[in-house]
């Protein structure tokens, strides 16, 4: 599958409708910074370059990149899923050269979402950040609404584990949250 190229600005076309968000930040990334000040704007360079490949090559698009955030958006949960699998994977094997490992939390969430120009808006967005503020370093966490959307349609060694119904900050009802578990990564987490 690949996306649409829009002709005015080269840029690649949005998903739209039912989008699944996977979200990305460094664990204790102003740690890291305040031990690393020298190396770390080249770690932050390997890192984002890293995620976009992992993402494009599971058709997404990297819609946003923050600090030590990335933000890519999907047409299909399954797709996203095994980006973030990737991600996970290229993290763990990646010689940072820093003395200490450069860990990444991931959340994945499907919902609907407008857009407006090259930005996303609705509730969805919210809580993919609020379920991401649930992980840990190289744990990937997705809401059940993404799991049930990817059905069996999960990429090989990849499976979901419940870990029940969770409370999000400033989100009224329980979100229910899987881990994604997959062959050669942690599985363990506080």
């Amino acid at each position: 599958m690949s996306h649409e190229v829009t002709a005015s600005t080269g840029a690649t076309a949005l998903p739209q409708g039912v989008v699944t968000f996977l979200f990305t930040d460094i664990e204790g990334s102003t740690r890291l910074l305040e031990r690393h000040r020298s190396a770390m704007p080249g770690v932050l360079a390997r890192h984002h370059e890293l995620l976009a490949e992992a993402i494009e090559r599971y058709d997404g698009v990297v819609f946003e990149t923050v600090g030590d955030a990335v933000y890519g958006a999907f047409e299909r949960p399954a797709d996203a899923l095994a980006a973030a699998v990737a991600i996970q994977q290229r993290m763990a094997s990646e010689p940072w050269g820093l003395g200490e490992p450069v860990r990444v939390r991931i959340a994945v969430h499907s919902g609907p979402v407008e857009v407006r120009g090259r930005h996303y808006f609705g509730p969805a967005l919210f809580e993919c950040a609020r379920i991401q503020a649930l992980a840990h370093g190289s744990q990937t966490i997705a809401s059940s609404t993404t799991a049930a959307l990817a059905g069996r349609d999960l990429p090989d060694g990849v499976d979901l584990r419940d870990l029940g119904r969770q409370r999000l900050k400033d989100l009224e009802e329980p979100v229910g949250i899987v881990q994604v578990d997959a062959d050669g990564l942690p599985s363990t987490f506080p």
